[in-house]
């Protein structure tokens, strides 16, 4: 019989929070970067080391509400602030970049926002890896986004998935700037100028110009969403096995998210496990 891996499992949370504490990311050296709800009712970043258990609280100064999406091993965190709340709020958002190496600097700044030179009120951030190269997405009409991938000489390119897709998102990179992400397949609506009622979403990775779509089989090919990828190419991320419905609606669906992890070999011919 195989061994059976022993772990140890670190509950925490951070003490401003009130409803919940969110991870979202992890780097090499153990921190971890996230998000919470305070008793302003806002959004929060923070910054959690591990080693020395303490917290940092990460909150934008040119919005109410920050959520902090990816952190490589030298410390960078990125994410995206906005005038929102629990409550609800302003949709606008803005990407930043947070130096925690500069932490105990007073005098150096250590936020620095940007936004994709295509958006129309909404760009985030969402993972950085070693070299600088951020992946994100933005939103270039009232519904519809655009992933990106933004190297630091500050030069955009737009991801949209295999064909083209009206709507797709960028989550992560790796240091072989191997990118996932997902894509609107199809969708359909009631009327012009309405969101997506329903629809069939499907992941990709993108490797230096070259788009493979992931489809889970198990999921009826309707809905697919990785959410991370690893320095050796393998995958993870949820699908549901039942339609995806959105607001607007008429119609409720019940769908219940299913892990998944992709190894193997890419059809790039690269290795995934």
């Amino acid at each position: 019989m195989p061994s059976i891996p022993l772990y140890t499992f670190t509950s925490f949370s951070d003490p401003n929070a009130t409803d919940g504490t969110v991870p979202d990311d992890i780097n090499d050296s153990g921190q971890i970067v996230g998000h919470y709800t305070g008793t302003d009712n806002n959004f929060h970043g923070f910054l959690y080391n591990v080693g020395s258990s303490s917290y940092v609280t990460l909150t934008d100064p040119l919005g109410t509400s920050t959520y902090a999406n990816g952190i490589n091993n030298s410390g960078l965190i990125v994410g995206f602030y906005g005038d929102f709340s629990a409550s609800g709020g302003s949709s606008a958002t803005h990407a930043f970049t947070y130096d925690s190496s500069k932490i105990s600097s007073s005098t150096t700044p250590r936020y620095v926002s940007f936004d994709d030179p295509s958006a129309a009120g909404a760009t985030s951030a969402n993972g950085i890896n070693d070299s600088g190269q951020i992946v994100g997405n933005y939103r270039y009409n009232t519904f519809d986004t655009h992933g990106f991938l933004v190297d630091v000489r500050g030069n955009y390119t737009s991801l949209d998935g295999p064909g083209g897709s009206t709507s797709s998102e960028a989550v992560d990179i790796n240091n072989r700037s191997q990118i996932v992400g997902g894509y609107l397949a199809s969708s359909s609506q009631d009327r012009a100028g309405e969101p997506p009622h329903a629809g069939t979403y499907r992941g990709f990775i993108y490797d230096h110009g070259s788009y493979t779509t992931i489809s889970v089989p198990s999921s009826s090919g309707e809905f697919t969403t990785p959410t991370g990828i690893n320095d050796l190419g393998q995958v993870v991320g949820y699908y549901r096995t039942a339609p995806m419905r959105i607001a607007g609606s008429s119609t409720a669906t019940a769908c219940i998210p299913r892990s998944m992890i992709l190894t193997g070999r890419s059809p790039m011919g690269r290795a995934l496990s």
